[in-house]
């Protein structure tokens, strides 16, 4: 992908390959707008194989990428399968880039993100399953986190959602917070406070 000017968002840009910069069949080259929610992994060029000349991507992971920006990841993106039943990464048709359950790009993108109505990713599925968008154009459907409250929504998304408050902001819903017999979110020594009252009669 090469020399674009418009918004890159929720893309997964893999396993190209270019004789000279990134871009023109390797990463992305020369791209002055937005690049954001994206996955760049595995592509090869002379020069700057994932990304040449481009904007400051945010909340995107790519490979050796050390420039900064909010949100990125350099990490291995764990797709289900990017080699294939043949184990061949060229023969790209039977590969399979979908997330795996482990993957760090599961509700790893931009946390304001919100998508406009109908949106879906590249299965046509609905574009934010859980708290957050996730990296790349597939969003799973993963559940991830512990989930206290049991109410199927994992603790975090409770807490951006509003759904739970995190008084002490330990990513833990207050409801959960064991020991919390005085519901200020916190487990320390005013909880027992009640337990003296009600021994001592008063």
């Amino acid at each position: 992908m090469a020399f674009c000017s418009g918004p890159i968002l929720g893309c997964s840009i893999i396993h190209n390959s270019a004789g000279g910069t990134g871009g023109l069949g390797g990463g992305l080259r020369t791209c002055a707008g937005v690049i954001a929610n994206c996955i760049v992994w595995g592509n090869s060029a002379v020069t700057g194989p994932q990304l040449y000349q481009c904007s400051t991507p945010t909340f995107s992971d790519i490979q050796d990428w050390a420039a900064g920006g909010e949100g990125n990841l350099s990490l291995d993106p764990l797709f289900v399968d990017p080699d294939g039943p043949d184990n061949d990464p060229d023969t790209w048709q039977d590969n399979d880039y979908h997330l795996s359950p482990g993957s760090p790009c599961v509700n790893a993108g931009d946390p304001a993100f919100v998508p406009e109505p109908g949106e879906t990713d590249i299965d046509a599925e609905p574009r934010v399953q859980q708290c957050r968008v996730d990296m790349g154009a597939d969003e799973t459907q993963f559940f991830v986190g512990p989930d206290c409250n049991t109410n199927g929504q994992a603790d975090a998304c409770d807490i951006a959602h509003g759904t739970s408050a995190d008084s002490n902001g330990d990513g833990i819903p207050d409801e959960c917070q064991v020991g919390d017999m005085n519901c200020d979110g916190a487990v320390d020594f005013h909880d027992i406070n009640p337990f003296v009252s009600a021994l001592a009669g008063r």
